[in-house]
């Protein structure tokens, strides 16, 4: 096997493993989900805590691993009962535009980026739900 077809093969098979992590993540959760004892499943406290413990992670990916990243999240947390907000579809913004930041989770956004997400032009809904993410984001600003 040469060089090259052995990294294909590798590549192929964290493929495989990315997967199959998925799928458990969905999982979990969906298990997450059943335990928790409120109507929405978006909590800008969990997410946070969530975002600032990978903080490190988040902030080695490009705009597009995130929106990536910030797509999984909502489709996991949005399967289970519908009321995680659909951030790829821009539910909070005032306006709709076509940048990637526009369809990221602004929480996340304003952790990896805080110029970006002060770019965003939030509607009254959730720049109320949101609250004030100018300390969340500036104590991680490069």
């Amino acid at each position: 096997m040469s060089r090259l077809e052995q990294r294909r093969s590798e590549l192929e098979d964290i493929g495989i493993q990315l997967f199959s992590l998925l799928e458990n993540r969905k999982l979990l959760v969906s298990q997450i989900q059943e335990l928790k004892d409120v109507s929405s499943s978006f909590d800008v406290n969990r997410e946070k805590v969530l975002f600032s413990n990978q903080k490190s992670k988040l902030l080695k990916l490009s705009l597009q691993e995130l929106l990536a990243y910030s797509l999984i999240i909502e489709s996991h947390a949005y399967s289970f009962n519908g009321t995680y907000p659909k951030w790829s579809e821009q539910v909070h913004l005032a306006s709709q535009n076509q940048t990637i930041e526009s369809r990221i989770n602004p929480v996340l956004l304003a952790l990896y980026d805080k110029k970006r997400y002060d770019s965003l032009q939030l509607n009254e809904e959730f720049s109320s739900k949101l609250g004030n993410l100018d300390e969340f984001g500036s104590s991680y600003s490069d």
